[in-house]
């Protein structure tokens, strides 16, 4: 057999020692992390006495000092898709009631007039700036200049002036030296914003009917057409002294699951609350609609709840930048589509649109309740 050598240490019996608890060294962690938490409370107890302290904030959000905001307890709804959603309705447009008789009606008509060139002075529908995706898809001329800085300015810049057609390389319009690294330096700025086409820079005169041309522009519709007349354009919108098409100063959302938002426009002014002839809801204590439920016509205040996109939808056919000549009225635009021969819609619109079109020449007079009728209370 073979010597086989062994190291000691294998054979030498391990000592046991008793059991002393953690090493010095963890009890000295334990020992610094309790002062530390001590000290921690110690400097935030006066913070959180003054938070405390301070009035809750008000729900209106009038507040005038510094309060403390308390979140509400909200269970909150799983996500689902919007088909799901039911929008609140305010009880005084049921059908049936005061205002609205047919509510199938009052869609159709709806939709025929989004698509109704007739409604612009010169050939622009609702449709014309949300036609792709409820969006504006369209490329040329749709430079605007910064119209909303704090100083307004009518320059272009970037190349982005009338009639311009936008490529890739306009963009982005605030181009860096790195994207990645916002203090890169700036290769090229602009306060103009890419935006929508509208209408030319022209003053209203009358709705002409049958009659000699007698504006400057083509008529749409030789039965009834907007007889205005052009001025050179103060914002900028010209080639050689030439009006080119306006440009609005803020650009085209979609209007796709509009009718879920509170507000609509950019700014949100188009309220909640319809009062039937501004955008502005309550806040315009002028509007009135006329009532004559009483047998007699009374200029009366609208307050319709949950109707922002109604809000929204008085705002676009009077607006010298987007559909209408300057000074046009809604009498005006009714007077034009009463003696119109028929509307005119997108010739690319589908045929079920055109089915609308058909379906709104016979239901207009069925939309309103009898016997009470209104109308927007704007001078004609």
């Amino acid at each position: 057999m073979p010597h086989v050598a062994l190291r000691l240490a294998a054979l030498r019996p391990r000592r046991v020692l008793p059991s002393v608890g953690p090493p010095r060294a963890a009890w000295l962690g334990f020992l610094l992390s309790a002062v530390g938490v001590i000290l921690l409370g110690i400097a935030s107890a006066p913070m959180l006495a003054g938070a405390q302290s301070a009035p809750v904030c008000k729900a209106d959000g009038t507040d005038t000092q510094k309060c403390f905001f308390e979140a509400e307890d909200e269970e909150g709804v799983p996500l689902a898709s919007l088909k799901t959603r039911t929008m609140p309705i305010d009880p005084k447009i049921l059908a049936g009631r005061d205002i609205v008789r047919n509510q199938t009606a009052l869609e159709q008509l709806g939709k025929a007039l989004f698509w109704d060139q007739q409604v612009g002075s010169d050939g622009q529908s609702c449709g014309s700036c949300h036609f792709v995706a409820g969006a504006d898809a369209r490329n040329k001329n749709q430079g605007s200049p910064g119209l909303k800085s704090v100083t307004p300015d009518h320059t272009f810049q970037n190349n982005l002036g009338p009639n311009h057609l936008l490529t890739a390389s306009d963009f982005p319009l605030h181009k860096l030296a790195d994207a990645n690294n916002r203090t890169s330096q700036v290769q090229r700025d602009s306060n103009d914003v890419v935006s929508s086409a509208g209408v030319f820079n022209r003053d209203f005169s009358s709705i002409r009917n049958n009659g000699a041309l007698g504006n400057d522009r083509p008529a749409f519709d030789f039965a009834a057409f907007d007889n205005c007349v052009s001025n050179p354009d103060p914002e900028g919108f010209s080639i050689r002294g030439v009006n080119t098409r306006r440009v609005e100063p803020r650009n085209t959302p979609t209007m796709i699951n509009a009718m879920f938002t509170n507000r609509n426009f950019w700014d949100s002014r188009a309220q909640d609350v319809f009062n039937g002839v501004t955008p502005f809801g309550a806040r315009d204590t002028a509007a009135r609609v006329f009532d004559n439920g009483s047998g007699t016509v009374r200029a009366v205040q609208l307050r319709i709840n949950f109707s922002s996109l109604a809000s929204q939808a008085v705002g676009p056919p009077l607006s010298d930048f987007e559909m209408s000549c300057r000074g046009r009225t809604f009498p005006d635009v009714g007077h034009k589509l009463l003696t119109s021969t028929r509307p005119r819609w997108h010739s690319r619109t589908s045929r079920r649109t055109t089915v609308c079109w058909v379906a709104s020449l016979s239901i207009a007079p069925a939309m309103v309740e009898p016997p009470r009728a209104w109308c927007a209370a704007i001078a004609t």
